[in-house]
């Protein structure tokens, strides 16, 4: 769903800009094409080199099926004899080639436009929000650990026929409801174990 239309709309972008170079060097008069090469190189980021013999040539990698689809619509769009190259005489950089009569050009636009890479600000701030979140999380289960622990033990001492010191009673709503409800129910036992020793004496 996604591949695809990125893909087509990459292709259209780079035939834009080949026909574009191929048709301003063509027009342009023959003392302002080094004017004009210097502009597309300092405002776009595109370059022009002339093909030669010698050049080493980095083909792009087409076993992913992202660059696949985008080499196959870019020729598609150029024509099927167009190359297109990763890399050229050590340089990186996305290269496709065009034709000027009997001459070959390649032109050069910057990866980043063609590849998508998660920034490294966003690991960072994900690190620092799962952080926080962690943090918070263990604040929570800490402030909820000791009122229970200490719930625990007191429901301990009363089935074991003591008295237990009254729970503190604070922290979250539920906790501090449930602690004010026990400190109710083991005070109507002490009453209620008094008046039955007060009986059992009569």
């Amino acid at each position: 769903y996604e591949r695809e239309p990125r893909a087509r709309n990459l292709a259209q972008m780079v035939a834009s800009v080949v026909n574009i170079t191929r048709t301003a060097i063509v027009t342009a008069r023959p003392d302002l094409r080094r004017a004009l090469l210097l502009d597309l190189t300092e405002l776009e980021g595109i370059r022009v080199y002339p093909s030669d013999d010698d050049e080493a040539i980095e083909p792009a990698d087409e076993s992913r099926e992202g660059t696949r689809l985008l080499v196959d619509e870019i020729r598609r769009r150029l024509g099927y004899e167009t190359r297109i190259a990763a890399g050229r005489n050590g340089e990186e950089g996305f290269f496709v080639s065009f034709r000027i009569d009997d001459d070959e050009y390649w032109v050069m636009m910057p990866r980043e436009r063609f590849e998508r890479r998660i920034a490294l600000q966003w690991l960072g701030w994900g690190a620092l929000a799962l952080g926080l979140a962690l943090a918070a999380a263990y604040i929570i289960v800490f402030r909820l650990k000791r009122p229970l622990r200490q719930l625990t033990a007191a429901a301990r001492a009363i089935g074991a026929g003591r008295a237990p010191a009254p729970l503190a009673e604070a922290g979250p709503e539920e906790i501090e409801t449930l602690a004010r409800a026990f400190n109710q129910m083991s005070r109507d036992l002490e009453r209620l174990e008094a008046d039955r020793a007060l009986i059992l004496a009569g």
